[in-house]
């Protein structure tokens, strides 16, 4: 038997599984009906039950204007009626109907009860207050169970003496929902040194504190940032031991200023003018590693390499160092767990490159469109030479 209903929750029997249908196995009911006459006042359920069941309560209705004569419709013909349900059970007495509930008027009396049919028509002695109550079918008076052959789940009613009176208020229950959580804050995880890190603190109080407009390093939010990103940019240019996990593995060079190289075309076959001219962007570390016998070798990044492709990528930090990320077997090879490298690396220019600034004004076989050439920054700390490492 299940009970499936609208309105205010009804909480009593007790817990049962989901009727399924059509389910194959997981099938508990051959089939479903459902009975609601929208007119009634009343609480509308509908209920659910075997056919050759026991007899149930369907639904309660107030039926005078006194609101003192309750009717009550059963799923089938009540004892002592033809064709009654139990056949062998006694009929119901004022004895078996109890009135449960209320707020300013509690322990109303039954009167007496009347059986026609499928319908028990039962009088009471006071009408109830705008609360809800329950009608319970029992067994006697100091017997909470209900009469021999009634389901016990249908044995007991929810209703409201005033269902049928004009009402300001909504019926409806208020359904109380979590509170949906909030945003989550957008992280940069390309912040990696000083000033990101900065940007990023001021961008998020910013956000928090939309009103804060300071912008002095003497005011305390902005100290505060200041610090807590000095702290991520020292943090994350420490020296750093190889880790057990492989996929976070970033080893440092040794010396700093590492070498970048642009590749030349052929001279022979390319004018001269396309061979001094430079594309910074296309100019590789000058590194490579070795581990049991194969090169790895230096990309500008990982995007176009496959995931066996003994490949790296440098990134320079603040302090000129070279840091070397591996990829995650999905772009570029991630290393083994205990896998060594020999890195073999050069750095600087040669101290002819060292010089001041505006001292470059002219450029060898210059093409068309040049009106002027000029460096406005130094080049230095260049070593006495260019050296290669291992």
């Amino acid at each position: 038997m299940s009970t499936a209903y609208w309105g205010p929750e009804i909480r009593w029997g007790n817990p049962q599984p989901a009727l399924s249908i059509n389910f194959d196995a997981h099938t508990n009911v051959e089939s479903l009906s459902f009975k609601f006459n929208s007119d009634k006042a009343s609480l509308p359920i509908v209920y659910i039950q075997e056919q050759n069941s026991r007899d149930g309560i369907d639904y309660i209705e107030i039926v005078n204007e006194a609101q003192t004569e309750l009717e009550l419709r059963f799923l089938h013909p009540l004892p002592g009626e033809t064709n009654g349900i139990p056949d062998a059970a006694p009929a119901l007495t004022a004895d078996n109907i109890r009135i449960l509930g209320g707020e300013r008027i509690r322990n109303i009396r039954v009167l007496g009860v009347a059986a026609t049919g499928d319908v028990l028509t039962v009088t009471v002695d006071v009408p109830g207050d705008f609360s809800y109550y329950a009608l319970a079918l029992v067994a006697g008076d100091d017997i909470d169970d209900p009469p021999a052959g009634f389901d016990p789940r249908l044995s007991r009613v929810r209703f409201s003496f005033k269902a049928a009176c004009p009402s300001e208020f909504d019926c409806r229950t208020a359904l109380t929902c979590a509170n949906e959580p909030p945003p989550s804050p957008r992280i940069d995880y390309l912040a990696r040194d000083y000033q990101s890190f900065r940007r990023v603190l001021l961008d998020r109080l910013r956000l928090l504190m939309p009103n804060w407009t300071e912008t002095s390093g003497a005011d305390f939010p902005i100290a505060i940032a200041e610090l807590l990103a000095y702290v991520g940019d020292q943090i994350y240019l420490a020296p750093r031991q190889a880790p057990l996990d492989s996929s976070t593995y970033s080893p440092i060079l040794s010396e700093a200023g590492l070498t970048f190289r642009e590749g030349l075309p052929n001279p022979v076959t390319t004018p001269a003018a396309r061979c001094i001219t430079q594309t910074p962007a296309a100019a590789h570390p000058q590194a490579w590693l070795d581990s049991d016998g194969e090169r790895w070798t230096a990309v500008g990044d990982l995007l176009g390499s496959d995931g066996d492709a003994a490949e790296f990528v440098v990134e320079i930090d603040n302090r000129r160092r070279a840091h070397l990320r591996f990829g995650d077997n999905e772009h570029g090879r991630r290393p083994s767990l205990g896998q060594s490298f020999t890195a073999v690396f050069r750095t600087g220019n040669g101290s002819r490159g060292n010089i001041g600034p505006e001292a470059i004004s002219a450029i060898l076989r210059p093409g068309g469109g040049v009106r002027r050439v000029r460096n406005p920054l130094p080049a230095k700390a260049a070593p006495s030479r260019s050296r290669w490492k291992r």
